[in-house]
């Protein structure tokens, strides 16, 4: 099956120096300004897909971080290289993302990227000296049959890299518990994917996932409108208790997921970022 997930970091940096930075407000949060840009580019590609991923009150095939390598009270510049990540969860807007990712694409180096109304120019990637972006790719079968290949190791390692919270009985929970975790996780698998897999998992990592080893932080995030939320971020290790070969797989197989498709509420707009761990 071909690759359905895709996941890509774009290297950028700001055209020219903001003249009077009193006089033009940065964003505190700059997901929103990294999801308009990226919708816009769909919709210019394909505006029968943008008007799919512009839904109202449903869950979103995509994801897309804040800008990564602006610390908390640093003013921007053009003398630093930052960063935005992608992820998509359907081949249509994978395929997109590849497509733009070639020379003269929307995403290739030196084509221009607006974030609040400031000009960004993409880069080639440093690391790689390749023309093209630092890209992930995976097939929800592929990620099933590896699951199953892991099926003894009953230890789960996620690293939250952007603040990520829950929605939880009408109140927003910043606290990763499992049950809330793959609770996300599932419904978000079950909604994109051709292969569904058991609602059962939710209850399987409540009672049966503990928190083994963590190390986390409270980060304030200040989105439109000066709306405040608490998230976390910091890495946390699950382990199963009692251990079940087939559960413990499922739980594998959205772990391996989780770095495509966000956790919790907010991936739309760069809350819920996550990576996996390098293997112990």
């Amino acid at each position: 099956m071909a690759d359905e997930l895709l996941a890509c970091y774009i290297p950028l940096r700001l055209k020219s120096a903001i003249s009077d930075p009193f006089d033009r407000p940065i964003p505190k949060w700059w997901g929103r300004a990294v999801q308009a840009w990226f919708l816009s580019i769909v919709r210019e590609k394909k505006p029968d897909l943008a008007e799919e991923l512009h839904r109202e009150n449903s869950l979103h095939p995509y994801t897309v971080s804040s800008l990564i390598g602006l610390k908390k009270n640093e003013s921007i510049t053009p003398e630093r290289q930052y960063q935005i990540r992608i992820t998509s969860l359907i081949p249509d807007l994978s395929d997109l993302i590849q497509q733009e990712l070639e020379p003269q694409g929307a995403f290739s180096p030196e084509a221009e990227c607006i974030l609040d109304y400031l000009p960004f120019q993409i880069e080639s990637d440093r690391r790689s000296d390749s023309a093209s972006c630092n890209v992930a790719a995976a097939s929800y079968s592929g990620i099933i049959g590896k699951s199953l290949q892991q099926a003894e190791e009953s230890v789960f390692d996620f690293w939250f890299v952007s603040p990520t919270m829950f929605s939880s009985e009408d109140k927003t929970q910043p606290l990763p518990l499992p049950g809330l975790v793959f609770h996300a996780l599932t419904k978000k698998w079950n909604a994109f994917s051709p292969i569904a897999l058991p609602e059962e998992i939710t209850r399987y990592a409540a009672e049966c996932l503990a928190v083994s080893s963590f190390h986390i932080s409270s980060v304030p995030v200040w989105m439109q409108s000066s709306m405040l939320r608490i998230g976390t971020v910091g890495k946390m290790r699950f382990r199963a208790i009692p251990h079940d070969r087939y559960w413990v797989s499922m739980i594998h197989a959205l772990t391996s997921f989780a770095p495509f498709s966000g956790v919790g509420a907010g991936t739309a707009w760069g809350l819920g970022q996550c990576q996996m761990i390098p293997d112990r």
